[in-house]
C-alpha cells in the first residue's frame, strides 16, 4: 500500500474531491457549492492523498465553539485501510486548535462502520432526524463530541 497523507485541501484538489463525492453519495456536493464553503473563513476541510490522488475527505464548518462535520468520505477501493480514521483524528486537531468545544454531525442510521468510528472518537447519538436522507430516504442520527 502507498503512503497517505493528510493535508488541508487546496483549491485544485476540489475537482477530485467532486469526483469523490459523485462516487459516494447519492446527493453529492456540486463543484460550485464546495468551492463556495472552501472560500469561507470558518470551513476546514482535510483530504488524505495517496500518490497526489485525493482518496478521502473530511469538511466541517465552525460557529461560535460549535463545529459541524458537512461530509466525511473515503473511495471505496481503499476502505478498510484506517483512512477515515486519520482524516477524524486531524480533524479533531483542527477543530482543538480554533477552540471548538462540540462537534456534531449527522450519519444515516443503517451506516454502522460509520457509527462505529465516530463512537471510538468519542462521538454519542443525541437524537434522530426523521427522513434526514434521501435517495434512499432513510433516518438519520445526530451525534455529538463535545469532548474536544
Amino acid at each position: 500500500m502507498n503512503m497517505i497523507t493528510i493535508q488541508p485541501m487546496k483549491k485544485e484538489d476540489i475537482s477530485m474531491v467532486v469526483t469523490l463525492e459523485e462516487n459516494t453519495f447519492s446527493t453529492p456536493w456540486s463543484y460550485e457549492a464546495l468551492e463556495e464553503s472552501f472560500l469561507k473563513d470558518n470551513y476546514y476541510f482535510l483530504v488524505a492523498k495517496q500518490e497526489n490522488i485525493v482518496v478521502g475527505y473530511v469538511g466541517m464548518y465552525v460557529v461560535l465553539q460549535e463545529g459541524d462535520i458537512t461530509n466525511i468520505a473515503v473511495a471505496k477501493e481503499v476502505q478498510g485501510q484506517g483512512i477515515g480514521t486519520k482524516l477524524l483524528k486531524e480533524l479533531l486537531e483542527v477543530a482543538k486548535k480554533h477552540g471548538t468545544e462540540t462537534i456534531n454531525l449527522e450519519v444515516r442510521v443503517s451506516n454502522e462502520s460509520a457509527i462505529s468510528l465516530y463512537k471510538k472518537h468519542g462521538f454519542e447519538i443525541i437524537g434522530r432526524r426523521k427522513n434526514f436522507y434521501t435517495k434512499p430516504e432513510e433516518d438519520g442520527y445526530l451525534m455529538q463530541n463535545s469532548h474536544i
